[in-house]
């Protein structure tokens, strides 16, 4: 079992994903239907609209993001990693839950607020990361434009 842990500034190597890997990764899932888009536009009220999140998670990992995975599979036996790109303050998320799976949530683009049971609120920024057990419950926040890399562990 995991134990759940905030971890500041430990993964370098995942910072700063390149945007051109992140569209060429969406332009790929778009073209094979493996994207998730969280909602594209949610309407609060007639007068309010928040940028949407895409959740990728085929297996194309153009330029930075396989040398991120491939770092990641040897250094933590990761089984698998998903890419949340928000293109804004406060896009769509999947509010308060919790995985199935252990997860190592790691910043790499923007700032990211999250709320986890057991370790309360955390900023993290790029090189950050979060060890969260199963079933353990967190909220994420978009601060700004983001990337994120979540891996199961």
């Amino acid at each position: 079992m995991i134990e759940l842990k905030y971890i500041k500034q430990k993964f370098n190597y995942c910072k700063n994903i390149p945007w051109s890997d992140i569209i060429d990764k969406i332009s790929h899932e778009y073209s094979n239907k493996t994207y998730c888009e969280y909602p594209i536009v949610i309407k609060l009220d007639k007068d309010k609209e928040f940028p949407p999140t895409f959740i990728l998670h085929n297996d194309y990992l153009p330029g930075k993001l396989q040398k991120v995975y491939n770092i990641m599979e040897r250094k933590w036996k990761i089984k698998e990693m998903h890419v949340y790109t928000s293109l804004g303050a406060n896009s769509t998320t999947f509010s308060r839950h919790c995985d199935s799976a252990n997860v190592l949530i790691v910043q790499s683009v923007g700032r990211m607020n999250y709320y986890v049971e057991g370790l309360g609120a955390i900023e993290c920024n790029p090189g950050d990361g979060i060890l969260i057990p199963a079933g353990v419950y967190h909220t994420p926040y978009v601060i700004e434009p983001r990337i994120t890399l979540s891996f199961s562990l």
